[in-house]
């Protein structure tokens, strides 16, 4: 509950069960825990008649199968892999070459976006990739990419120095009923991506 005038409020309610609510009320947390859940499973199963934790488990395993298969391919041809994430790659093998049915628009097939020149891979999700047509693609979590440009990483990456970038946040006024969104600069420190 937020006091927004002396007459208005803003109630939020967040169905998740508190730990710290029920022991202010007497309540066992776990037996309303438990509860809750079977209260779920016995009047609610059309909440969760579109969802099966199986196909999904096994979409997740296969895509896993999958892109292993392709590292090791790429692995005992020769080359190199740079950077993963769960659907995407840098190499420096041309998967085509390799096997004719690794790119194309199929399901599972990859699909050449990029001819990089140059590359700065700092941590997950925290990249600069300098094209070969003279552009540049960069991606960071956490802050704005367009704050940073490739000078930015090499300092980060060769030079071991930290940067300054910009992220947005936010500033609630619950009495205006409005939010502000500015930028706020912040150092991204070279040693925190040590993973």
């Amino acid at each position: 509950l937020e006091e927004v005038t002396t007459n208005d409020f803003l109630v939020s309610y967040n169905p998740i069960i508190n730990e710290d609510i029920c022991s202010e009320h007497g309540l066992d947390y776990i037996k309303v825990l438990s509860k809750e859940r079977n209260f779920i499973l016995e009047n609610k199963l059309d909440l969760y008649s579109d969802v099966s934790i199986a196909t999904s488990a096994m979409v997740t395993s296969y895509a896993r199968l999958h892109m292993t298969e392709i590292k090791y391919l790429i692995l005992n041809s020769g080359g190199y892999i740079y950077y993963m994430d769960t659907d995407s790659m840098v190499t420096n093998v041309n998967l085509d070459e390799l096997d004719s049915t690794l790119v194309g628009k199929g399901l599972g097939q990859f699909k050449l976006e990029h001819f990089i020149k140059e590359a700065f891979f700092i941590s997950n999700k925290t990249y600069c990739l300098c094209l070969e047509d003279g552009s540049h693609i960069i991606k960071c979590k956490g802050v704005l990419s367009s704050s940073l440009n490739p000078e930015d990483f090499k300092k980060m990456w060769l030079d071991n120095k930290n940067i300054s970038a910009i992220k947005n946040s936010t500033i609630k006024h619950w009495n205006k009923g409005s939010v502000v969104i500015k930028e706020k600069e912040v150092i991204l420190q070279s040693d925190s991506y040590s993973k």
